[in-house]
């Protein structure tokens, strides 16, 4: 399948290292909160935590790596538990206004 984007919107894209370190920010908040809401030039995100919410959840993501990112290498001294958020989802969007 052929995906075509407006070539100014993907010039308009936000440095991935920003997204990424505002996503940190849901995962690092003490007790995470459900959503948290930022904006990046033109675009504006919402992130969502991705909570551990069952055991089997815990058999892959293990530990906290030390710069605060989810990882199941082991690097961190505490397991995450139950219900402790292990990933973020992200959402982009540019209003109408915005967008040109």
């Amino acid at each position: 399948m052929e995906v075509r984007a407006d070539p100014h919107v993907l010039n308009d894209l936000p440095n991935d290292a920003d997204v990424r370190a505002q996503g940190l920010l849901v995962l690092n908040a003490p007790a995470a909160s459900e959503s948290w809401q930022f904006a990046i030039g033109r675009w504006s995100f919402v992130a969502r935590p991705v909570r551990a919410s069952a055991a089997a959840c815990l058999n892959c993501h293990n530990r906290p790596a030390s710069t605060g990112s989810p990882s199941v290498d082991g690097s961190a001294d505490e397991p995450f538990r139950l219900g402790d958020p292990i990933g973020a989802v992200l959402y982009g969007y540019q209003s109408k206004r915005s967008a040109r």
